[in-house]
């Protein structure tokens, strides 16, 4: 995904994206201060990352040219079978701010 491509999209005059609602209209007329700070933030987490490409593709390499875990490793060191009561989905908890 080109992420800057991504940003704009949903700031531009008639935004990208799918109009579902009413609100979804609902759009800035003008450029918004905060948007600068916003898009200077993104610029630079975008370069922090593009810096880190060196060590993330080491990384890469270096976990897949380790040593596999099997099933019987697994099944020996007791992560499996998976409990019973480990399968359940958890419940956020009150006030996270996500959707139950």
């Amino acid at each position: 995904m080109n992420v800057l491509d991504k940003w704009f999209g949903y700031r531009r005059k008639a935004p990208a994206g799918k109009r579902r609602l009413e609100l979804d209209c609902v759009v800035a007329r003008r450029w918004s201060p905060d948007w600068t700070s916003e898009l200077l933030t993104l610029l630079n987490i975008l370069g922090l990352l593009v810096q880190e490409e060196p060590a993330q593709r080491e990384l890469l390499q270096a976990a897949c040219s380790g040593p596999l875990i099997s099933v019987q490793d697994l099944t020996e060191g007791g992560v499996l079978p998976v409990p019973r009561q480990a399968r359940k989905p958890v419940r956020p908890a009150a006030g996270d701010g996500r959707p139950d």
